[in-house]
């Protein structure tokens, strides 16, 4: 039964996350690369909102997980869940960051990520404890590099 509830759960959750991003104007063919300078502003606004708002939502779940779950299953849960929806605003961001470094023009757009990033990660890693995040740790590690 604690199976089929954490495979309800991790779907429905999952799907959640997604039109959550969705509905922010993120989502699979999102890229930052093939726009203009005037749109490219807009997106990077756009993202750092949707930023802000994934690293609420990722706090959230970890604490709804904590309370209804085992212990036991807290970590791989929470990292399934969320993993897709970290990675695809990790995606964006690097394809912006791309983007930017194209055109010393864009270099303000870096700033800005860059400024962003250094609030939110720090929350964000907080949060990504354990082997199943070490992935998503990663990622997050490779898009710092990148500035």
């Amino acid at each position: 039964f604690l199976e089929q509830c954490l495979k309800t759960y991790r779907d429905k959750r999952m799907g959640f996350l997604e039109q959550c991003l969705k509905g922010l104007g993120i989502d699979q063919k999102w890229d930052a690369e093939k726009v203009s300078w005037d749109v490219m502003g807009k997106h990077s606004t756009q993202w750092i909102q949707c930023l802000y708002v994934a690293v609420k939502l990722v706090a959230k779940e970890l604490a709804i997980i904590t309370a209804v779950f085992p212990a036991s299953r807290t970590e791989s849960l929470f990292t399934s869940i969320v993993a897709p929806t970290i990675l695809l605003l990790l995606k964006c961001g690097r394809s912006m960051l791309r983007n930017a470094l194209k055109d010393t023009e864009k270099l303000f757009v870096l700033l800005e990520i860059e400024c962003h990033l250094s609030w939110v990660l720090p929350e964000l890693l907080t949060m990504l404890k354990g082997p199943s995040c070490a992935p998503l740790v990663e990622a997050i590690s490779s898009l710092r590099s990148v500035l």
